[in-house]
């Protein structure tokens, strides 16, 4: 059996933020607090939103979601490939 198939689209800090508080399903640990904080800088300084993408990458491949080069967390135009478990493609 295969686990939960679910794909979130993350476009900005704000959504990136309600995703950390609100549905993380993993545990927090230090790169999901430092996305919390890289992604609410973000909100203030648009400037910073390429860390806070960077940090959100880092805290779902601390958790286990697939990784960028599997094609799960990607970048806007990068073809897709569903993967067998939650993934995450921070747009942010």
């Amino acid at each position: 059996m295969h686990g939960i198939r679910e794909i979130i689209t993350i476009t900005n800090p704000r959504e990136a933020l309600v995703l950390l508080a609100c549905k993380w399903p993993a545990p927090h640990d230090e790169s999901f607090f430092a996305a919390m904080q890289a992604c609410s800088e973000a909100l203030g300084r648009p400037e910073t939103a390429e860390r806070a993408r960077t940090a959100l990458l880092t805290a779902a491949s601390d958790a286990g979601f697939p990784s960028e080069e599997d094609s799960a967390i990607r970048r806007p135009g990068k073809q897709f490939k569903p993967a067998d478990h939650h993934s995450y493609r921070p747009e942010v």
